[in-house]
């Protein structure tokens, strides 16, 4: 944060000075224009701050190949490894009018800037840019590397769009975004799920530490002693097995075939990631309620499409336990992209399976549109259907498609297929916190009302008292 000796003179606005643009050519050519406009003719200097080394390099070899040999003499670089002389020298250089610093993240935090010369502080003094993003206290110590002691200073941000995956932002995502004048809003939410993810990485684990030690503790039981049976007795084996191979012990009726249908391009690794976290308690959940109701069985089948150039489709075989589920999701990457996504081909999948009952569609992206099919033909890619097709399909058999949209770009084109095939349509968003119950309620609840419609929801609900986190209504 700007310094506590003085007033904060610092000149940032989130709506204004926050921006994303591509990798490459594009982002350097928007920076080196930022750059020449806050340097206002030599009268500033500017300190722009990258993520790694290599990046600094790059950046520095791109100014001299692009820019005359003034600017590149009022140009220098600092990264890691300088000598404390050099580091000192370096620092008071960049508070120099008309000099530009390309310095990695470690020059973010720690170092005062002081700017001395009357000319540059009357001009606005030190203009400070962020090229990438991290942890928020990072970011506050970088910001704060402008207006020191209350001098004058800016700050802005020009974000390559490259690495925002590693937060789940699309590109699309952060396009939108920065039109809008929400960029850093979006950033600050996906930050704060980035933790989030990493928390439902450890459950997972977790989970799966509990399995193998359960397991482990059963193989040397029943390796040990002497019986047939090693050290357990037979009901302990009976109540074993049936524990690990669990489904509903009363007469089956009403049963429900539910696909979910998830989005597995390179934005929904959060997704993948909550899928898995929770498998286990769906299916413990709906199974306790479907053993107080006496009714209903449900299988599940878990579908993957991402589009034409990269692993259009791919799902899990009909499952009954969450067991086999996770398995299959611990071999799923979210990976690819390619705008608009082939939504069409999840769809087509269900219409293709016998005895479906209903259709859980999670994305933020919309199917792909005729205009891009036509284009998808075009590089080569073989095209058998679009999802207007598909949908006229789902309605002939009566399966609803329960549509819930990560992104509002995806919100229009999920409506119009909820509300077609009878469904309903609503924003979900995963980011929030306790998002790890979001997809477990979501699950559980769109099951259990597909076998026993509001009283086994109204049951699930009292049990387990959830809260929701979608927003909409019904389409």
């Amino acid at each position: 944060m700007p310094s506590m000796y003085g007033a904060n003179n610092l000149v940032f606005k989130e709506a204004v000075h926050v921006n994303a643009e591509e990798t490459g050519d594009v982002h350097f050519a928007r920076l080196m224009q930022e750059v020449k406009r806050e340097l206002q003719g030599g009268k500033r200097s500017v300190l722009v701050l990258f993520e790694t080394e290599k990046q600094v390099h790059d950046y520095m070899k791109r100014v001299g190949v692009t820019e005359d040999e003034a600017f590149v003499r009022k140009t220098q670089k600092m990264v890691e490894g300088l000598t404390h002389d050099e580091m000192v020298s370096r620092t008071r250089r960049a508070t120099t009018p008309g000099v530009l610093t390309f310095a990695t993240r470690v020059y973010g935090r720690g170092i005062d800037f002081i700017v001395t010369q009357k000319e540059m502080l009357d001009a606005g003094g030190l203009h400070v840019v962020q090229t990438f993003m991290g942890p928020m206290s990072e970011h506050l110590q970088i910001k704060g590397r402008a207006a020191r002691q209350g001098q004058p200073g800016s700050f802005s941000m020009l974000v390559d769009i490259g690495g925002l995956d590693r937060f789940d932002i699309s590109r699309e995502q952060a396009l939108e975004a920065s039109r809008d004048s929400k960029l850093y809003d979006l950033v600050r939410k996906s930050k704060a799920f980035y933790a989030k993810d990493l928390s439902l990485r450890s459950e997972e684990m977790r989970h799966a530490k509990e399995d193998h030690d359960s397991s482990m503790a059963f193989r040397r039981k029943l390796s040990y002693g002497g019986t047939s049976l090693g050290g357990m007795n037979r009901s302990e084996l009976v109540e074993k097995l049936v524990e690990w191979n669990k489904g509903p012990r009363e007469a089956m009726q009403q049963a429900s075939k539910t696909v979910i249908l998830l989005d597995g391009t390179g934005s929904m690794t959060h997704l993948i990631h909550g899928a898995k976290a929770v498998l286990r308690e769906t299916f413990k959940r709906v199974y306790s309620i479907l053993e107080e109701a006496k009714k209903g069985s449900f299988s599940i089948q878990i579908g993957v499409y991402r589009n034409y150039n990269h692993k259009l489709f791919e799902c899990s075989k009909w499952c009954d336990d969450a067991g086999s589920l996770h398995e299959y999701l611990q071999c799923v990457r979210a990976e690819g992209g390619w705008g608009e996504e082939a939504v069409e081909a999840g769809l087509q999948h269900v219409n293709g399976e016998a005895g479906v009952t209903q259709v859980i569609l999670m994305g933020d992206a919309p199917a792909n549109s005729a205009e891009k099919l036509q284009l998808v033909k075009s590089d080569g890619y073989t095209v058998s259907t679009d999802w207007e097709t598909e949908t006229r399909s789902l309605i002939d058999k009566e399966i609803p498609v329960h549509a819930f949209y990560l992104a509002r770009w995806a919100k229009e084109n999920f409506k119009q297929i909820a509300s077609r095939t009878g469904g309903q349509c609503k924003g979900l968003d995963v980011s929030a916190a306790g998002s790890s119950d979001v997809l477990m309620d979501l699950w559980s609840v769109q099951v259990l009302r597909d076998i026993g419609g509001d009283e086994l929801e109204a049951m699930y609900k009292r049990r387990y008292a959830t809260g929701s986190h979608t927003e909409g209504t019904s389409a």
